[in-house]
């Protein structure tokens, strides 16, 4: 499968660790058509990582708040040596 294929394959499949093993590699294009594909498939792909950048980072942050949560609503336990009470 020559890299153009593969790389609109792995962009269909949001498949970044195949993305990242294509981009590591050095493809050799023959045509300016081939080279203006490959242009645009880059764009699809950064547009492709920012979209799941963010929606890590906004998951990060949903876990951040739920462990703030989990940890205010958890029972407060004493220690059984505590005699400050």
């Amino acid at each position: 499968m020559d890299w153009l294929k593969a790389f609109k394959l792995a962009l269909i499949e949001e498949d970044t660790k195949r993305i990242d093993t294509l981009l590591s590699k050095s493809p050799r294009f023959e045509t300016i058509e081939e080279m203006e594909e490959a242009y645009y498939l880059l764009q699809n792909a950064k547009e492709l990582l920012l979209r799941l950048q963010g929606e890590t980072k906004r998951q990060m942050e949903q876990i951040e708040k739920n462990k703030k949560f989990l940890a205010s609503t958890a029972p407060q336990l004493t220690n059984k040596f505590d005699v400050s009470y």
